[in-house]
């Protein structure tokens, strides 16, 4: 089912926004990273950033969070190791009630687990002064935009 996204796909869509200097944010699972090594050996000097998107397509609704965090961890280590980039944000996209909480606990600049807006927000984590703790919501959609 994902065969040709990895063998024909993406090389296509990358070459149509590299050829015009578009950076793009990509959302591999950490096991389409290590199924792929051509990709992270492109990546690695690419102008593309990395958000992370689990290590497998899994709904981590029902996960418990240690679970979910060796999950995390696990897909970091991957697209870290495999691409030599720092990981930006994250989408799941079938979070669990910790998705964000780890996002946040391992300093990730942003997530997309949102669906409830058409811009991006910043959401207050913690009780604090206005602007410490904040935390950057790029919302996701399902949908293209006109």
């Amino acid at each position: 089912m994902f065969e040709y996204g990895s063998r024909c796909g993406i090389w296509r869509l990358l070459r149509l926004f590299d050829d015009k200097n578009i950076p793009v944010t990509l959302f591999p699972t950490g096991l389409a990273l290590e199924l792929n090594p051509l990709l992270c050996d492109y990546l690695k000097d690419s102008i593309h950033e990395i958000a992370g998107h689990g290590y497998r397509w899994l709904n981590y609704r029902y996960f418990i969070k240690a679970g979910e965090k060796i999950h995390f961890q696990k897909t970091l280590d991957i697209i870290q190791t495999k691409t030599k980039k720092n990981v930006s944000g994250w989408y799941t996209g079938r979070r669990s009630p910790f998705t964000r909480e780890l996002i946040i606990e391992h300093g990730l600049k942003y997530d997309s687990e949102s669906y409830n807006d058409d811009l991006p927000y910043w959401l207050k984590f913690k009780e604090s002064s206005p602007n410490q703790y904040c935390h950057l919501i790029i919302p996701y959609t399902l949908m293209a935009l006109p």
